[in-house]
């Protein structure tokens, strides 16, 4: 062997005169055969690397590690060859006796891998080695690697170096690399999104791990549905809807299945759920908007009632004015509050309206509210003995766990959301008809006329109490009646429902009787 170091450093090459010793010692052991010395000398040298943990410090360094790669990576594919072809002149190179090198070459990849991802200087490389593995060992260890990873730039160029180097290494026509990038980059997410110590700003960027590609957006899609049912879960909507504004990939808020090149994947259900989701979002926003203007119109309405006729004018001016003058400047001053009065009402109103049939969109969203269209056609196949699908050895093929546990949270949302929009309407119809049954009782006052009093019981015009009155109780009698907003219901809340049921009637049943009076029956 110092015969072979001897005649290595005398070679007239300055790459090799310049080269540490850890490369001349191994071309030595290379080209005398000693593979059983070049084993045992390369498992000690790279202990640090091939324990698997990548954390530890080897003796070698970045350089002479990725050279015991190539190096181990080269023999085994010309053992390989060797094995499967005739014996070309550099596999003879090999000693025919050699044990195999594939375990132990695998190992210390799989060691350079994780070392590689210890390090973020060296992130760069992690794709093109981790292509040296098996699809089995890079399913099962890369997307833990991934998860450190933030930067935006830098996971740009990640996924773009797994589609390149992966589609290399996978030589089956089925599978031409992207399919495994798409799995490794939704497991990442899975990973992130599953760890509740991340916050949800580092879950929120998450999902654009599946923003960088197009054909990517639909596992995005499905994955940005995992984010926001865990959110809406934890009663965090705001987070939710900072999620879908600002952080969401455009890509995946605008993936359109029908539009997918990619027909072995079906996103129709994801996307109907997206959709349930946002439109909720909204009628949550308008609830929001239609509360902050009734209590904005209740403040100007307490400020008005406060404020006496003609307080603008100081008592000396008022003093000079004749008492048919003084007559005229209070009743346009009446007028004018009256104006002031119904220009709240028409806010108030208009903004119940909105919040209403947004709300209303909820309780009838096609197919129901986060109900998943194709477990629902199962369950009927069910019911008719049919569809159900079963092995070789005669038992159901059971879902997969991801998607029991979503159809677990759909249900879970369901239970804990619709409740919560059928009193929302409630609660909406109840203020906003006090509000103008208090206004109206007020201008008929002011005005000193008994006009208002018809439009209590007008259910045609928005201004009206009645219309209100009329709404809340007929929308509380769908929701009793409707089978789906039941079955949701705990047995609380359809006696809370059946409760305020019964306080519309009566109401409504009084204001029918005081009309009546009122026009002289």
């Amino acid at each position: 062997e110092q015969d072979m170091l001897d005649a290595l450093n005398a070679l007239p090459y300055s790459t090799m005169q310049s080269s540490p010793d850890f490369l001349r010692r191994t071309l030595a052991m290379l080209v005398l055969g000693q593979d059983t010395a070049l084993e045992t000398w390369c498992t000690q040298e790279s202990m640090g690397v091939s324990s698997g943990d990548g954390m530890s410090s080897p003796t070698l360094s970045d350089d002479e590690l990725r050279w015991m790669v190539h190096l181990l990576v080269y023999l085994e594919q010309l053992q390989q060859h060797e094995i499967s072809s005739t014996p070309s002149n550099e596999a003879r190179l090999l000693p025919s006796d050699l044990k195999p090198l594939a375990p132990f070459k695998n190992k210390v990849v799989l060691g350079y891998v994780r070392h590689l991802a210890a390090h973020p200087s060296l992130w760069r490389l992690l794709a093109l080695y981790a292509s040296l593995l098996s699809k089995e060992q890079v399913v099962d260890v890369f997307p833990p690697l991934l998860v450190p990873v933030e930067e935006a730039e830098e996971r740009n160029y990640m996924v773009r170096a797994m589609q390149d180097c992966f589609k290399m290494a996978q030589q089956s026509e089925d599978d031409d690399g992207d399919m495994l990038v798409q799995q490794l980059l939704m497991q990442t997410v899975h990973l992130i999104l599953l760890d509740d110590a991340k916050p949800f700003v580092t879950k929120a960027m998450a999902i654009g791990w599946l923003g960088i590609l197009p054909h990517h957006a639909s596992s995005g899609l499905i994955c940005a549905n995992q984010l926001c049912r865990q959110l809406l879960l934890g009663k965090k909507t705001l987070h939710v809807v900072e999620f879908l504004e600002l952080y969401c990939p455009k890509m995946v808020l605008n993936y359109d299945d029908e539009a997918d090149d990619n027909d072995e994947i079906d996103n129709f259900a994801a996307q109907r759920e997206l959709q349930a989701i946002q439109t909720y979002l909204d009628a949550s926003a308008a609830f929001d908007q239609w509360k902050n203007v009734m209590d904005n119109a209740t403040a100007l309405l307490e400020k008005e009632e406060q404020q006496h006729y003609g307080s603008a004018m100081s008592d000396k001016k008022r003093m000079l004015l004749s008492a048919q003058e003084q007559d005229m400047l209070a009743s346009l001053d009446r007028r004018s509050k009256s104006q002031r009065v119904e220009g709240l009402s028409e806010q108030v109103g208009k903004a119940a309206l909105e919040a209403c049939m947004k709300l209303r969109s909820v309780l009838e969203f096609d197919g129901g509210w986060l109900v998943d269209q194709e477990d629902k056609e199962d369950d009927d196949d069910d019911d008719d003995g049919e569809g159900m699908e079963t092995d070789d050895d005669g038992d159901d093929d059971d879902d997969i766990p991801m998607d029991k546990k979503r159809l677990e949270e759909l249900d879970q949302l369901r239970r804990m959301y619709i409740p919560d929009v059928i009193f929302l309407m409630h609660n909406i119809c109840d203020e906003t008809c006090n509000y103008l049954e208090h206004t109206s009782s007020w201008m008929g006052k002011l005005m000193s006329s008994s006009s208002f009093k018809d439009t209590f019981y007008d259910t045609s015009s928005i201004l009206s109490p009645g219309y209100w009155l009329h709404m809340g109780s007929t929308q509380l009698s769908i929701s009793s009646a409707t089978e789906p907003i039941l079955n949701v219901l705990g047995q609380a809340e359809v006696r809370m429902l059946v409760g305020k049921l019964r306080d519309l009637s009566m109401r409504e049943s009084d204001w029918k009787q005081d009309l009546l009076r009122h026009r002289g029956y």
